[in-house]
């Protein structure tokens, strides 16, 4: 017969799993065994110093494999969660945002001119001198938005942006994105308003 032994800190390390703790049903019974010898039901590390069988002590180790089954209980609970919709439409938004901007990247990349270049390169560059000649010749030179012209009202017509470089610049070097605005008005419009002026579509 497997006579008593003084638990020590090698059975208690034995005792750890792999993932570093130890198992539910070892847990139980070290709360069972203290309570009867100290009145108390306290976890595994109150188990040292403790006059064991020897039956029982090994009995402690090899339910460490019970682990496993705690873990895998949490991992289906945390999944459950996670099928929360909101969190799952903040994925989609996200997700959504991110291809947005990969698009925006691509259409800057085809057409030749980074997203990082100033408004000072961008209005020098080549494509965009080429598309504001076509939006000018295409036009009749006045603002579409309060109709004043060069000629009768000594006003400097621009060629803006309807949804704004700053917050859309997948849409710079679109022609139906670009409108003929006066100095003053387009000023006044900045990035805030996406008002679409152009007598044709109104």
């Amino acid at each position: 017969m497997l006579g008593k032994v003084t638990f020590s800190q090698q059975h208690l390390q034995q005792m750890i799993s792999e993932r570093g703790g130890f198992s539910v049903a070892q847990i139980r019974m070290s709360k069972e065994i203290t309570k009867e010898a100290k009145g108390k039901g306290k976890g595994p590390s109150h188990l040292v110093g403790l006059e064991l069988d020897e039956s029982m002590i090994d009995m402690l180790i090899k339910l460490k494999s019970a682990k496993t089954a705690s873990y895998s209980r949490k991992k289906k609970k945390k999944k459950a969660k996670d099928c929360c919709p909101f969190r799952q439409r903040v994925r989609d938004i996200k997700n959504k945002h991110n291809l947005q901007q990969i698009a925006a990247e691509q259409v800057l990349e085809k057409n030749s001119i980074s997203p990082q270049f100033s408004a000072k390169d961008f209005y020098k560059s080549r494509e965009w001198r080429h598309l504001r000649a076509k939006v000018l010749e295409r036009y009749t030179c006045k603002c579409m938005m309060c109709g004043h012209s060069p000629k009768e009202h000594g006003i400097v017509i621009h060629v803006d942006h309807i949804k704004p470089r700053s917050t859309h610049p997948h849409l710079q070097l679109r022609e139906d994105n670009l409108q003929l605005l006066c100095e003053d008005c387009n000023l006044g419009k900045s990035n805030h308003y996406f008002t679409d002026w152009r007598p044709n579509l109104c």
